[in-house]
């Protein structure tokens, strides 16, 4: 009777979150503790080692460090971090990667049985998340939440934090350690302008960054007035897609169809500039996401070009030229005939 009754005031409990009180969960941040509602709730889970459909972060609550890894299937870049949070978890005793996806279980499942870099991983994950993203709100991903022992959120951080050192000074000193958490640019700004410049009239503005900026999210702004693009920004991109995002630009305004993908050819002596895909290091090495975040050192580029209203036709035009001034490379849109049809190509060379 006693047994029936826990698993009654359990059910019960587990209803009034997700029912009730969804909506007026408060988002928690680096500092806080995780409330004892949550730590009880029951998480419905894939894969799980104890064969179990549900498990609760209490469950865990003897592990040294808890992250949170919040991913989905259609996330590329969360999936390549797997073998890497894999690796970190087997060499790091007491740590635990908990993959965390909104997505419905027998997707979840299936896509871990079948996918190329997962298949070997023998991962578990909660699924059907309604409750985490609450406590946990993102608007990207992948997203890391740190979780100490005792229950505090220590960091809330993206892929490129999640290293052996700070793992290490995480266990041993978590009140202390304090990991960087990159932002979100809002659309007032201008790129490594003052807060709010763009309501103080700023007329025009262009700047070119090569380098990773690692306090910014990979993000992308667009400003329009009744139907003008004057602006365009775009942080912490690979030149690859620089290229190919502003050429698109340009044939979708004279009404051309591009393809991002097919509609490329990089005539380059070493492509792996561009694009860290064409490095030709294997989607399973689990140093792979490691050797990513080394390659976005250097090779990632951000920009931010403002013009006047009146002046915006010319806006994608001088984006071009500025990639192709700003960097040893050269992009130029020709037409090529595929297959029997003429097409818009865009043609990356060295600039010799």
């Amino acid at each position: 009777m006693k047994y029936l009754l826990t698993i009654l005031v359990s059910s019960l409990f587990y209803s009034n979150l997700t029912a009730q009180n969804l909506d007026i969960i408060k988002p928690l941040e680096v500092g806080d503790t995780i409330p004892e509602a949550l730590l009880n709730a029951r998480l419905r889970i894939v894969n799980s080692p104890d064969k179990q459909d549900t498990v609760t972060l209490n469950h865990f609550r003897n592990n040294k460090l808890i992250i949170l890894d919040f991913w989905a299937t259609w996330c590329g870049s969360c999936i390549a971090n797997m073998p890497r949070t894999h690796k970190l978890q087997h060499d790091n005793q007491g740590v635990l990667f908990l993959p965390v996806s909104y997505e419905p279980s027998e997707k979840i499942s299936s896509f871990i049985k079948n996918n190329h870099i997962t298949d070997s991983l023998n991962i578990f994950s909660i699924v059907d998340d309604q409750i985490l993203k609450k406590y946990f709100s993102h608007s990207y991903l992948p997203h890391f939440v740190w979780i100490s022992k005792g229950g505090r959120v220590s960091a809330i951080t993206t892929p490129r934090q999640l290293t052996q050192a700070n793992i290490e000074r995480m266990v041993s000193s978590p009140a202390t350690t304090l990991l960087p958490r990159t932002k979100k640019m809002e659309d007032s700004c201008a790129f490594l302008l003052s807060d709010n410049i763009i309501n103080s009239r700023l007329q025009q503005y262009s700047i070119f960054v090569r380098g990773l900026r690692p306090e910014y999210i990979t993000q992308r702004i667009k400003g329009e007035n009744s139907g003008q693009v004057y602006r365009k920004c775009m942080i912490n991109w690979p030149l690859r897609t620089l290229y190919t995002d502003i050429v698109g630009e340009l044939l979708r305004k004279k009404g051309v169809y591009f393809n991002e993908t097919l509609d490329v050819i990089m005539d380059l002596k070493n492509p792996g500039d561009l694009d860290f895909n064409q490095t030709g290091i294997d989607s399973r090495n689990p140093e792979r996401q490691l050797l990513l975040d080394q390659w976005d050192t250097d090779n990632l580029y951000s920009y931010d070009v403002i013009f006047p209203v009146d002046k915006s036709e010319k806006l994608y035009e001088y984006i071009l030229q500025l990639l192709n001034d700003s960097t040893p490379f050269n992009a130029t849109i020709e037409k090529r005939v595929v297959d029997g049809v003429e097409k818009q190509m865009l043609v990356i060379r060295d600039d010799n």
